[in-house]
């Protein structure tokens, strides 16, 4: 996403936990602005008036946690979700109380029918964040 130059733009793009991947492999790999350059290219890769829906897990990229509670990555539209314990159940928590709260997440291991085992990440928090870019008078 970071170089993708097409030569059109778009109305809407929707990126689904995708982002707090970029930049963020093992230690000798970690590259920390490169979350902010897919940003960049996101949002330019919109049309005027266009709309940025991100959704992002908090505890997983502690860098991009950290853009986010510094207000270096801002939203026009910010909302967070918290998944309840030991249910399949999410209910929607102000980002002021969510930003201090311990965001880990948690390893699941699950053994498949053919006896492969998977380690899922799960998260308590998630993050869904909508930057809109500006309307250009022509």
């Amino acid at each position: 996403i970071i170089d993708y130059c097409p030569e059109k733009k778009y109305d809407l793009i929707v990126s689904i936990s995708t982002l707090e991947h970029i930049g963020w492999g093992p230690e000798e790999e970690k590259e920390l602005d490169k979350c902010l350059y897919a940003l960049e290219n996101m949002i330019e890769l919109l049309n005027s008036g266009g709309k940025l829906v991100i959704t992002f897990p908090l505890g997983y990229n502690n860098n991009l946690d950290s853009l986010l509670k510094a207000g270096i990555i801002k939203f026009d539209e910010l909302y967070c979700l918290h998944k309840i314990p030991n249910s399949d159940e999410w209910i929607q928590e102000n980002w002021d109380e969510v930003k201090n709260k311990d965001h880990s997440h948690y390893m699941m291991r699950i053994v498949d029918i053919d006896n492969i085992t998977w380690d899922i990440s799960r998260v308590s928090y998630l993050v869904i964040g909508i930057m809109k870019k500006e309307v250009m008078s022509q």
